[in-house]
């Protein structure tokens, strides 16, 4: 449970951040092999400062608080405190005695949930611990995804209190992250958190009970209720959520933890760049190398082309209106590094006009291809036709799809080089 979120920080973080206020300098945590084990001993060797004097044990199976704290090198007489991975805990602790028992109430927003019970211990035989002692805090447990969902709305709606939030509350239980935008059109019910550089569109209606997750992007007139949406998931127009956490393929269930898995990026798909394949780097770096250096000297000494015209090509069952791809060949040529290094496709498109307009970042939703199509897809339309053809080429992206448009648009633009050629000898 260490990677569930808690009002917009992992539970693990929120642990760690706690032990920081006791004074808990040296911090050892178990990462038993199993499902997201990675992400979890990811999180923990990363940059963030909490994470420091951090020692991570990657084990087959759980070995006990007092198995680990020989492993980790605890001398036999230095008190450590034992706090399980699904343990949330708000309050102050007096650690210099041991062995001693601690027992918090349960917080007043989970009247249901039992007293939470820690331990400070030592590794030398010692009496039972002490009678209970007093804490000023309070303690839940983490069981699943719905608890953790009403402990995060608790959070937002100050029902629980003394949990940092690393955001700013727009008005009362309504809060957004650093790069966080919100259309003007969108409707926030608290409580609701809106994450780290999450989009939320037009007409979108996001509330109550709803935790927007980093990078998150919501289209126009989806409607979310007590539900979550994982960093990184894009949720296309139209949909509608609730009890859920939607992530880039599928959604959970709070009520039964069932998992819905989806196929169709219309719905549901990630904002995350998905990169390039070895071929495509090494094809770029062959143009680079071959063909666009030259050119490109080329074609700063000549005039602009023109405009644009427009041809069609059928692709299964489907009439794509083309033109000539709209790259300045100066651009090109640090795009297909990009390529190169793994940073976005060879051939794609631009980012939708929509989302330039509300304020893209360059962390935020993937950039599109070296070689642009998306004029391609739709040369004469509106914001929303843009939008709409970005997510159709998503769902039909292939390497036959990206030949048959790129190959189109240059026998466009070849015919109107011939027809320029044919009016200036006839003239």
């Amino acid at each position: 449970m260490g990677i569930v979120d808690i009002a917009g920080r992992p539970l693990l973080v929120r642990q760690l951040q706690w032990l920081r206020d006791l004074g808990i300098e040296d911090v050892v945590v178990e990462v038993e092999i199993g499902a997201r084990a990675h992400e979890r001993a990811a999180l923990l060797l990363g940059d963030d400062p909490l994470t420091a004097r951090c020692v991570v044990i990657p084990t087959r199976s759980a070995l006990g608080a007092h198995a680990l704290a020989m492993r980790a090198g605890v001398s036999r007489d230095e008190p450590f405190l034992a706090l399980c991975a699904d343990d949330f805990v708000h309050g102050a602790l007096e650690l210099s005695d041991a062995p001693r028992m601690y027992r918090l109430p349960a917080p007043p927003f989970a009247p249901e949930q039992s007293p939470l019970d820690l331990e400070v211990r030592t590794l030398r035989q010692a009496p039972a611990a002490s009678d209970d002692a007093v804490s000023s805090g309070w303690g839940a447990r983490i069981v699943d995804l719905a608890s953790a969902h009403a402990l995060s709305c608790a959070v937002l709606s100050a029902r629980a209190p003394g949990v940092v939030m690393h955001a700013a509350e727009q008005r009362a239980g309504v809060w957004l992250a650093r790069g966080a935008r919100v259309s003007r059109e969108a409707t926030l019910i608290p409580p609701v958190l809106i994450g780290n550089d999450a989009r939320v569109f037009g007409d979108a209606r996001i509330g109550p009970n709803v935790i927007v997750g980093p990078h998150a992007v919501i289209e126009r007139d989806v409607a979310i209720s007590d539900a979550t949406v994982l960093e990184g998931t894009w949720v296309g127009e139209g949909v509608r959520a609730r009890q859920v956490q939607l992530e880039a393929r599928g959604a959970t269930s709070f009520s039964d933890r069932t998992r819905t898995q989806s196929e169709d990026p219309l719905a549901l798909t990630s904002t995350r760049n998905r990169g390039a394949l070895l071929t495509s780097r090494l094809f770029a770096l062959a143009l680079v190398a071959l063909v666009i250096v030259p050119w490109t000297l080329v074609f700063t000494l000549r005039a602009p082309l023109g405009k644009r015209i427009v041809g069609k090509i059928a692709w299964r069952g489907t009439t794509l209106h083309v033109g000539k791809i709209g790259l300045s060949w100066l651009d090109i040529v640090p795009a297909l590094f990009d390529v190169a290094l793994g940073r976005r496709d060879l051939v794609g498109v631009a980012q939708p006009r929509a989302l330039e307009l509300e304020g893209q970042r360059a962390d935020g939703p993937p950039r599109g291809g070296a070689l642009d199509i998306s004029w391609a897809l739709a040369p004469t339309g509106t914001t929303s036709t843009l939008l709409s053809m970005w997510r159709w080429y998503a769902q039909h992206k292939s390497a036959g799809l990206d030949r048959a448009l790129y190959i189109a648009q240059w026998r466009v633009r070849w015919r109107r080089l011939v027809r320029k050629r044919g009016k200036k000898k006839t003239g």
